[in-house]
């Protein structure tokens, strides 16, 4: 009886925990559903006429995380096509790999994930670049 009573009451605390609404969302959580939008970048190698491009390219995106593994880069006013393909995270999370059939792999590197803000650098034609978003 008593170890039946001590299975139930172990049970009940880790199926409580497993349910907690007061635990942080995951990364995954955090960055997928969102429409996030870049507002500003960091390109301490580029030329200006490097970082002018590269202003009007950000101003256009905007990017979505799918929780299904899809992610979809698309153009406002189509100032390029929309790029369509697969993410994952790394095993902590602090690194995402984008594959699509144009560009190959690409990586992120996942600076700050918020619920309403994504910072990310990455290595570009430009050099290294640091992203700011913001979700919308």
């Amino acid at each position: 009886m008593n170890k039946s009573i001590l299975f139930f009451s172990l049970l009940l605390l880790l199926f409580s925990q497993a349910c907690d609404p007061s635990l942080p969302p995951s990364a995954t959580e955090l960055l997928t559903g969102q429409n996030w939008r870049p507002f500003s970048y960091e390109a301490p190698d580029a030329s200006d006429q490097q970082k002018l491009n590269y202003s009007d390219i950000l101003e256009e995106m905007r990017i979505t995380y799918e929780e299904d593994g899809t992610y979809e880069i698309t153009f406002e006013n189509g100032i390029a096509d929309t790029q369509r393909g697969t993410w994952s995270f790394n095993g902590d999370e602090t690194e995402i790999t984008l594959r699509d059939n144009v560009n190959g792999n690409s990586s992120l590197s996942v600076e700050d994930l918020q619920s309403v803000s994504f910072v990310y650098s990455l290595e570009d034609s430009i050099g290294e670049v640091t992203v700011f978003c913001l979700a919308n």
